[in-house]
């Protein structure tokens, strides 16, 4: 079973992609800091036999990568993100830190968690185990991937 991680799962576009992959029978993580755009109902009425919630700030790497050696993702959704624009304007700090910064310390901690596999696959005998390492390092190559590309884009339309 593929499991996955997303983050701002209690947001609206995170609650609608947590419920969208449970129904394709994934196995899902939310993480969520449960901040002023969290809503609980949300996710009120679903099938928690795959779903785990976990509550943590994604700025919080230390955390992050005790998520990712236990539940070991084959991908990640980053949907963590503070809105409204009028927010931005008042308090210019945390959106930074949270929309920025945050998506950064999830790309740093992808980095160190996929060099750990690395580095297991590299001490391993087993050639299943091998396969499996190598197949979870490819899946989070891509999330990085697409992750930096989007950076990149936006970084380019500022």
């Amino acid at each position: 079973m593929k499991r996955f991680i997303v983050t701002g799962g209690y947001g609206f576009i995170g609650s609608n992609l947590t419920r969208l992959l449970l129904r394709k029978k994934y196995k899902v993580l939310n993480i969520d800091n449960m901040s002023y755009s969290a809503q609980k109902y949300n996710l009120r009425n679903i099938d928690k036999k795959n779903y785990l919630f976990k509550k943590t700030d994604i700025n919080n790497k230390k955390e992050i990568l005790k998520i990712f050696k236990s539940f070991k993702p084959d991908g990640i959704f980053n949907l963590a993100a503070d809105t409204h624009v009028d927010r931005s304007i008042d308090d210019s700090f945390n959106f930074i830190r949270n929309n920025i910064l945050g998506v950064y310390n999830l790309l740093e901690a992808l980095k160190i968690y996929k060099n750990k596999i690395d580095s297991i696959t590299k001490k391993s005998n087993s050639k299943k185990l091998n396969t499996e390492l190598k197949s979870i390092k490819n899946r989070l190559n891509e999330s990085i991937n697409l992750n930096e590309k989007a950076l990149k884009y936006f970084d380019d339309k500022n």
